[in-house]
Order: structure tokens, then sequence, then C-alpha cells
């Protein structure tokens, strides 16, 4: 796991590598009512370097995104400015 010196020195991006630091992480998030933003962020990650059987599937995973955290409708949407 990631040490508090590592994150420390390499910030946001080596606490979002770690486990016990994420939770406490997500915690505050789910406290302050803004998880969906940390989960979102993971689910980008995970899709950038996920290796899907076809192109089909990949547009399947993106519009699954799309639905779950962008759509006006979504009960998890991320708070962004519309025009984005």
């Amino acid at each position: 796991d990631v040490s508090v010196g590592e994150i420390l020195v390499h910030g946001l991006k080596a606490m979002l590598k770690s486990k016990v630091p994420l939770c406490y992480f997500l915690h505050t998030l789910i406290e302050d009512y803004c998880c969906e933003n940390l989960f979102f962020y993971l689910e980008i990650e995970q899709y950038k370097v996920f290796m899907f059987e076809s192109p089909k599937a990949q547009l399947k995973a993106a519009q699954y995104i799309y639905i779950t955290y962008l759509d006006a409708s979504s009960k998890i949407e991320v708070n962004i400015d519309e025009k984005i």
C-alpha cells in the first residue's frame, strides 16, 4: 500500500492508488455529499486502461458512465458546468 510519506510527496495521485487512505478520503467525500466525483474519476481511470473485447463493448461502457454520472436524470450526477 502507499505510505503517508508518499502521499505527502505525491499528493492526490498517490492517495488514489492507496487502499486505506482512499477509504478515509471516500468517507470524507460521503460526509460532504460529493462522493460521486471520486466514483466518476475512478471509473474513467479504469475505462482508460481497460482492454475491451470490441468497439461495441467499449461504447456500452462509455454509455454506462454517461448515464451514471453525466446524464441530468442520474441519481449520482457529478457537479460540472452544464456547458461541459
